[in-house]
């Protein structure tokens, strides 16, 4: 049974019970190795704004997304940073360093309030070798990091308009987020220079384009919650936006 814990998350206090049970890749785990990984997690709750790793830092093990969400980024020599992805309950962070046994090569900050738990190193890979199960999920895992990254660079690099990139961007984030009879409502956590970062464009661009996408009633705003009443309507202007 969930929990309330700090900062208003409800707490999955196992991971056979867990709600992120199916979306995750990695998470599908048959019952021997879900049970050792209930076993050995380190469960804990962090506030927004929390930063899990940094890139360069030694990889001491394997986040698992639980609840809420977190961006990852990527920083430059010269200081300049870029979002490389959002992710959401049930995926894994980390996992490419433990495995490679490099230092993590993005930051991962959390966008809300989340709950991860936390796989040592050597505990993820004592499964990964004594588990096929666990071998065939971190292969999942790591395919599904390559989709991710192959949409990420299509949708910058292939999509026709900007319009297009930022309705398919909040597409992508409406996939996780909370449904009523009102619409799909969107808490973004992220400020309109980032969602730029994430589709190739300017601070500037984006404002103008959710003002525009407001008034065509595309999205209702209020502070930074988002809601779209229509995700097919939204869907229908990112194809034709694509195919102009």
């Amino acid at each position: 049974m969930n929990k309330v814990a700090a900062y208003g998350v409800d707490l999955v206090d196992s991971c056979l019970s867990c709600p992120a049970h199916d979306n995750g890749e990695f998470c599908r785990l048959d019952t021997p190795a879900l049970t050792e990984i209930d076993a050995i997690r380190q469960t804990t709750v962090y506030p927004k704004g929390a930063v899990l790793f940094v890139a360069g830092q030694a990889a001491r093990g394997m986040f698992i997304l639980c609840a809420g969400r977190a961006k990852l980024t990527l920083t430059s020599p010269r200081g300049q940073s870029v979002i490389v992805g959002i992710v959401g309950p049930g995926n894994v962070l980390g996992l490419d360093a433990v495995l490679s046994r490099t230092p993590y090569q993005v930051s991962a900050e959390t966008l809300e309030p989340s709950q991860a738990n936390f796989i040592p190193g050597p505990h993820l890979l004592r499964l990964f070798d004594e588990h096929p199960d666990v071998q065939a999920r971190v292969a999942e895992c790591l395919a599904f990091e390559l989709r991710h990254a192959r949409a990420q660079a299509a949708r910058i690099a292939l999509a026709r308009s900007v319009e297009s990139r930022l309705a398919g961007l909040l597409a992508e984030l409406a996939a996780t987020a909370r449904r009523d009879a009102r619409g799909i409502h969107l808490q973004l956590g992220l400020t309109h220079e980032e969602l730029g970062a994430l589709i190739g464009t300017s601070r500037e661009t984006v404002t103008r384009l959710l003002n525009d996408f407001r008034r065509r009633g595309l999205l209702r705003i209020k502070g930074g919650l988002v809601t779209i009443p229509d995700l097919l309507r939204l869907r229908t202007i990112e194809d034709s936006a694509a195919a102009d």
